[in-house]
């Protein structure tokens, strides 16, 4: 934690984010709900959350595989509701900033919307038209969810 604390106060602009597997072998619900309290603690931007399930080739296949799947998907639910909130409170502070974004091309759900890439891989989407892939732009956050920024074109600093 205190080399979380360090880089939160060294960086204006981290965004930190995780992989987190819940249900890996041999995992009590203790175990889990320091994961919970560590997740709570260093707020993560975002997480890639998965359950355990066996890989073979990898050292854990020959773990016995003991925590039953109903718990595994239990955990996986709440460390998934925690984490959603903490990353719709930490798409909040985006509000007002100007952050630049690399373009990836149109959004996937309105034509009428770019996507781009924040400087922190923040997913914002944007009212523009036919801006090439790879172009760096200026977008001033208007609203923001747990997954997404919007905004609109600003000018450059």
């Amino acid at each position: 934690m205190k080399v979380i604390d360090y880089i939160k106060k060294s960086l204006p602009y981290v965004v930190l984010t995780t992989d987190i597997i819940v249900g890996y072998p041999s995992e009590t619900e203790s175990e889990f709900e320091e994961t919970l309290k560590t997740v709570s603690e260093v707020r993560y931007d975002s997480a890639f959350m998965f359950r355990y399930s066996v890989r073979p080739g990898t050292v854990a296949a020959d773990y016995d595989d003991d925590v039953p799947e109903a718990d595994k998907i239990r955990r996986l639910q709440k460390l998934i509701k925690l984490q959603q909130g903490i990353s719709y409170e930490q798409n909040q502070r985006e509000i007002g900033q100007v952050r630049y974004g690399l373009v990836e091309g149109y959004s996937k759900r309105s034509p009428e919307k770019m996507r781009a890439r924040t400087e922190g891989n923040k997913t914002v989407l944007f009212d523009a038209h036919d801006i090439p892939e790879g172009t760096i732009v200026p977008v001033k956050i208007s609203a923001a969810d747990a997954f997404t920024l919007h905004g609109k074109i600003a000018e450059p600093n």
